[in-house]
């Protein structure tokens, strides 16, 4: 009888609660080689926050190791210093999703979308956190807010994509979504509204002499990851919270830093993106595993924040944990742009919930999208409840 593997993120039980998996495969192989993936998995803190921090002898751009592999379109697939001043132009163009303005409006919006709910049960996925971060989308781009039925399912289509290396068959199963998505892309950066955010990072690709296929790639990218990523951090969030004893009610004393500092907690503790790849790019040695110039080099960031040798108690929720250096968001020369605009999100929907439906509790199963690198929920049915 075969012996069961060490490491299997395809199996159903995994896709339910990986943490267990990882704590196995930190105590017993730390940087493990998974031959599925002709990859090494890496789960300790320290040698995860190594290779997202040394973008030098870890690539993010293939064709810097493999000269036959082309660079992939967009920001996500640059190293420095090519990165440098294309990440600026980013930031500059989403400052201003960071006003106070911008906030209230979101704010509005989370309430205006659990009061259309009245008193009656409801899904938090579908009723309120997609809604909402489509409207984060449109406040940080500038672009039409997309429509949520129409979007949402092909949303949930790209995000099976992530796993594409563990299951092949989403490469041919997504491309009705790839090409609605490029679409709807395509238009906005063909016309980008007056005075947009979208408007000022293409004239700054004009400027530079960026390729249109970087700066479709980047605002695909930048539209996918908030309406994708912040809604699972979100969703993750609000039902870890509601398995709690106190529900959302818990964040009903903390003020806006506070609330910052519960976020980043909740990031660590189930946050949505769970594995980061990069490319090994010289010959090293990784937790004591020699590691080969070329080979991938996979830093699972969920397991590394769990690892009790950078966190005590790294199994609980401590919404006050300070210092809290979780790499939720990234380390180094990638750090996650849209970080700020994920702790608006936060606040914005957190303090709508507090105001509108202080008693809110789980009313059935949550449902998640079976996806191992973007942990995310399909369904989070929620109902007021008696809570004192």
């Amino acid at each position: 009888m075969p012996s069961k593997p060490l490491f299997d993120p395809r199996s159903s039980d995994f896709l339910e609660d990986p943490y267990s998996a990882y704590a196995v495969l930190r105590e017993r192989d730390p940087v493990h080689w998974f031959a599925p993936l002709r990859a090494w998995m890496v789960t300790r803190y320290a040698d995860c926050r190594f290779v997202l921090r040394d973008s030098g002898l870890f690539a993010a751009d293939p064709s810097r190791v493999r000269p036959d592999e082309p660079a992939p379109p967009g920001v996500q697939g640059m190293d420095p210093p090519r990165s440098q001043a294309f990440r600026g132009a980013i930031g500059q163009a989403l400052r201003g999703v960071e006003s106070a303005e911008a906030e209230t409006a979101l704010t509005d919006r989370a309430a205006e979308l659990l009061a259309a709910r009245g008193g009656e049960p409801f899904d938090a996925i579908e009723d309120f956190i997609r809604p909402l971060v489509l409207r984060a989308v449109h406040l940080a781009l500038g672009v039409p807010e997309p429509d949520p039925a129409t979007f949402a399912p092909h949303l949930v289509a790209l995000e099976r994509l992530m796993d594409a290396g563990l299951r092949p068959e989403a490469v041919a199963d997504t491309a009705p979504s790839r090409e609605y998505v490029g679409r709807l892309v395509a238009d906005w950066c063909a016309a980008p509204a007056e005075g947009s955010p979208l408007q000022s990072f293409a004239r700054w690709c004009g400027e530079a002499g960026v390729s249109e296929a970087d700066f479709q790639s980047t605002v695909r990218f930048m539209a996918l990851s908030t309406s994708g990523s912040v809604a699972a951090a979100v969703g993750n969030a609000l039902l870890a919270l509601l398995r709690g004893p106190d529900g959302p009610a818990v964040l009903a004393p903390l003020d806006r830093a506070g609330l910052d500092r519960a976020a980043d907690e909740l990031l660590r503790y189930d946050g949505p993106v769970q594995a980061v790849t990069r490319i090994a790019a010289a010959d090293l040695t990784l937790g004591g595993r020699q590691v080969a110039r070329g080979q991938e080099v996979i830093a699972l960031v969920a397991a590394a924040n769990r690892d009790p040798e950078a966190f005590e108690r790294p199994d609980e929720i401590v919404l006050d944990r300070a210092p809290n250096p979780h790499l939720a968001l990234g380390r180094g020369a990638h750090v996650c742009l849209g970080a700020a605009l994920t702790r608006l999100v936060f606040r914005a929907a957190f303090t709508a919930l507090l105001a509108v439906r202080p008693k809110l509790m789980l009313a059935g199963e949550p449902e998640r999208v079976p996806v191992a690198t973007l942990r995310s929920l399909r369904r989070l049915p929620v109902a007021d409840g008696p809570r004192a």
